[in-house]
Formats: structure tokens, sequence, C-alpha cells
């Protein structure tokens, strides 16, 4: 059975399900598969969350640091 993995092409190239084609449903992820999923998912929300307190750190203490958002420049 093939696993049904498409290509970007076109004419005789293109994807064509055929009675071998798994069907969307026809696949279960293993325990072990989702458990990786999950630690991946796990790990970029971490360092987006990283990423995002630095910029805003970052942005914070360059604004301080030029004076623009210094209480004695809002007046």
């Amino acid at each position: 059975m093939s696993l049904g993995m498409c290509c970007v092409c076109s004419g005789e190239e293109a994807f064509y399900p055929t009675s071998d084609t798994l069907g969307v449903t026809e696949h279960k992820d293993s325990e072990e598969g989702i458990n990786r999923m999950v630690e991946d998912l796990e790990k970029q929300y971490v360092e987006a969350v990283f990423i995002v307190v630095t910029s805003l750190l970052l942005c914070f203490q360059l604004g301080m640091s030029s004076g623009k958002n210094s209480p004695k420049s809002i007046q």
C-alpha cells in the first residue's frame, strides 16, 4: 500500500489516488509518535515564548535608553 504522498506537479506525474492509497482515517499514529510530537510542540512553545520575552525586554531597554519613553519626556 502506498502512503499517498502528494507531489506538486502536472500531467502524468500528478498524484491520483488508487484503491491501494491509504485514506485519512486509515492511519493510526503510534503512542511513541504522538509523544514525540507533543515534546516537539512543547519545545517550540518554550522557544517562541523566550523569543517574545527577549524581544520585549530588548525593545524596552532600547526605548528607555534613548529617553523616548522616560517619564520626563511624556508631558
